[in-house]
């Protein structure tokens, strides 16, 4: 069974990439369109959560949003029994009057600074590195490195539990189709005739003669001229919903390429790149 900390981080991973002022991307395929002009609908349903009704700064919101998605009481609304509030000195205040702040990043703990900011704590890393996700960084739900140095606190409760997947992430991308591999044969000899006999038949396509893993591993590849030279991969984005946009730039700029969309799980053996963005602490 997962633990409390396993749900509120692959609830606050699913919203990595999500931007302050884009709701023409935030809001496919949900029912809850932005209520205010410049925010987006995770902004949105992150404040109504929170019990606001008007505009403020998000990054404790994004937390009783994930909470409440994920039904973890702990960071919850304090109206529900929980510490988040929109305001992080609440949360601050409500946690040390139940002595759940603590001084080590812990992965699901929340790092928080009275009155400041706050986010969620992703992984912790052997080297005094720890990663993170918050909401209003950067304008945006960012994943970040810091620094245990940083003199930040951490609200860790009782029923946080151990994060099960924190060695492993799952990551987004997808691929263009129209190259294919054609093979395997048993000798290069057979291969090379097969891909002439391609060649002849196909001239407006490109080939390359490889060797595969396979039992009978001579192969080549091949695609339309105008892909030569090109990435076939593109990604991984550690969200969904980063894939899906730049799956939809890829498709209005190449109209009529096949793709397919797939993720994988990716083993991390060190801290994650630091996104870009300037932080705009609440």
């Amino acid at each position: 069974m997962a633990s409390n900390a396993d749900k509120i981080l692959s609830e606050a991973r699913r919203w990595i990439g999500h931007y302050e002022r884009r709701p023409e991307n935030d809001n496919q395929g949900w029912d809850n369109p932005p209520t205010y002009s410049g925010g987006s609908w995770i902004v949105n349903k992150s404040q109504r959560d929170s019990g606001y009704s008007f505009p403020v700064p998000w990054c404790g919101c994004f937390v009783v949003f994930c909470a409440n998605r994920c039904g973890y009481k702990s960071y919850q609304h304090v109206s529900n029994g929980g510490v988040g509030h929109g305001a992080t000195a609440i949360t601050f205040s409500e946690a040390q009057r139940r002595g759940w702040l603590k001084r080590n990043p812990v992965a699901g703990a929340l790092m928080i600074r009275n009155g400041v900011h706050v986010g969620i704590v992703d992984r912790v890393y052997d080297n005094g590195t720890y990663s993170t996700i918050e909401g209003n960084s950067g304008d945006a739900v960012t994943a970040r490195i810091r620094s245990v140095k940083d003199n930040w606190y951490f609200v860790v409760p009782p029923d946080l539990g151990k994060a099960t997947d924190s060695n492993t992430q799952v990551m987004f991308a997808f691929e263009r189709t129209d190259v294919k591999i054609y093979g395997g044969w048993r000798t290069k000899t057979v291969r090379n005739q097969q891909m002439r006999k391609f060649q002849k038949n196909n001239p407006d396509y490109w080939t390359r003669a490889i060797k595969t893993t396979m039992p009978q591993p001579y192969s080549f590849e091949a695609g339309p001229k105008s892909t030569y030279g090109k990435p076939q991969q593109y990604g991984g984005w550690p969200s969904k919903s980063i894939r899906d946009e730049q799956l939809a730039l890829f498709k209005n700029a190449n109209p009529g390429v096949p793709t397919r969309t797939y993720n994988y799980r990716r083993r991390i053996s060190g801290p994650a790149p630091v996104a870009s963005g300037h932080d705009k602490f609440s």
